[in-house]
């Protein structure tokens, strides 16, 4: 989903759509933060789980009749 739609109705910035879902009449978008700057100390590698990943829901607003689920995770 383009970026400046989830803006545009949402007031969503600085997060990216990484899937789209249609299940029983209804869209679930999943949503990460655009930049993830937590690096580890001994690696280096950036892409580190802190706690373990969870995902929250957020209902939003309908699209042309189906109900919209917004995922972010953390």
């Amino acid at each position: 989903m383009n970026r400046s739609f989830l803006y545009m109705v949402w007031g969503l910035c600085g997060l990216i759509c990484t899937k789209e879902e249609y299940k029983n009449n209804g869209i679930v978008l999943h949503e990460e933060h655009k930049h993830r700057e937590i690096c580890c100390p001994r690696c280096g590698k950036c892409h580190i789980v802190r706690n373990g990943y969870r995902h929250r829901d957020f209902l939003g607003l309908p699209i042309v009749g189906k109900h919209v689920i917004l995922q972010l995770w953390d």
